[in-house]
């Protein structure tokens, strides 16, 4: 399983709702969760292996981490630090 927070990257605020996905290696699709209210999020793990997360939120720039492993049985930890964007309307 993958475990963490999504959090604002100027203020540490949590953003709640930002979408959460695991990718493989690649960029597919494996899973995919909204962040609750307090920015937390948990997502299932289909299988050992290489994987990276993808973090996108309306007013958000959308942010994809470095790739990291997860083994069997494991539980990682992974805070996700996201920047606001400037919106034109």
């Amino acid at each position: 399983a993958v475990a963490g927070r999504v959090l604002d990257d100027a203020s540490d605020a949590p953003v709640a709702q930002a979408g959460v996905e695991l990718l493989t290696e690649r960029g597919q699709r494996v899973a995919g969760v909204n962040a609750g209210a307090d920015g937390t999020f948990l997502l299932a793990v289909p299988r050992p292996g290489m994987f990276r997360l993808r973090v996108a939120r309306v007013g958000y720039q959308r942010v994809e981490t470095q790739a990291f492993a997860v083994h069997a049985g494991e539980q990682v930890e992974a805070d996700v630090r996201i920047a606001a964007s400037a919106v034109v309307l």
